[in-house]
């Protein structure tokens, strides 16, 4: 599970933020609120029926959440970050379940059900169970997929699908995957989300092989009817670092091919009118 490392800047103590009812996980010094603003008090449908009730200040627990729900997938992506592809069990499944709970105790804004691959081992009735739960307490959920199954009439409660399209025609994500036929029905999938009334963001991974191609990436993201972009740059990671080492699959891009593949960002970010963003991570970092 990876979280977001968000830190108090006063020196760390073994005491957490002193500032949670139950703790958190940050190891530093508890902080007073700025200039005399007092904590927010937790928000309450119905109205203040518990005055005193506050919610976790600010930064004391992480705003974002990846679950690695399965490593399973039934694509062969070279950069993929998981060390293996083993299926889920129901031993495995009991254990997401437990981070679950977790996370939705600990009342986490955003949580993104990743995998592997979550549509595989996973019933659209599972990912709806966690998505609902999330959902009522207080958390926003995505899935990350790569479209090769679809999940007919998902709860409209999801915040949004986020699907893996690397390249802008077929031969150069299929390549990617190793997948005949993954471009066509990743495209397919994300348009029909697009129908269903969801929000879908379209997440390529910006590497040598396909870093001339992200404006048109963006393109075909808005053609579909998605409503961000994000890109990811390659890092090596798991059966992604082992594949790094084919000089011929040109995964890492150069100085010049990053520049290249940021500069069509940029320009995609300016051209097309998403309703959300367009950004790019790199280190768990978002750039606008």
């Amino acid at each position: 599970m990876e979280t977001s490392n968000w830190h108090h800047t006063q020196q760390p103590t073994d005491s957490g933020c002193g500032s949670c009812e139950s703790g958190c996980s940050s190891l530093s010094a508890p902080i007073s609120p700025a200039y005399g603003m007092q904590e927010p008090y937790l928000i309450q449908r119905n109205g203040a029926t518990d005055p005193d009730k506050r919610i976790k200040p600010l930064f004391c627990i992480p705003t974002l959440t990846h679950i690695e729900i399965t490593y399973a997938c039934m694509e062969d992506c070279i950069m993929c970050y998981n060390p293996t592809r083993t299926q889920v069990s129901d031993r495995d499944k009991g254990i997401v379940w437990d981070i679950v709970r977790s996370i939705a105790n600990s009342r986490v804004p955003h949580t993104y059900l990743i995998g592997g691959e979550p549509t595989f081992g996973y019933k659209k009735e599972e990912l709806e169970e966690f998505v609902e739960y999330l959902s009522d307490h207080g958390s926003s959920v995505t899935i990350v997929t790569n479209g090769q199954i679809r999940l007919r009439d998902m709860t409209q409660r999801l915040a949004c699908y986020g699907v893996s399209i690397h390249g802008a025609d077929a031969e150069t994500h299929d390549s990617i995957t190793r997948t005949p036929g993954s471009w066509k029905r990743a495209i397919a999938t994300a348009r029909s989300y697009v129908e269903e009334g969801h929000d879908v963001r379209i997440i390529p991974v910006v590497m040598g092989m396909n870093h001339d191609q992200m404006y048109r990436i963006a393109e075909l993201a808005w053609n579909i009817g998605a409503e961000s972009l994000y890109y990811d740059i390659y890092e090596p990671g798991g059966i992604g670092e082992v594949n790094s080492h084919v000089a011929t699959l040109r995964m890492q891009p150069t100085y010049e091919e990053l520049r290249i593949a940021l500069g069509q960002i940029v320009q995609a970010h300016d051209d097309f009118p998403f309703r959300g963003r367009v950004a790019m991570h790199s280190n768990g970092n978002l750039i606008n």
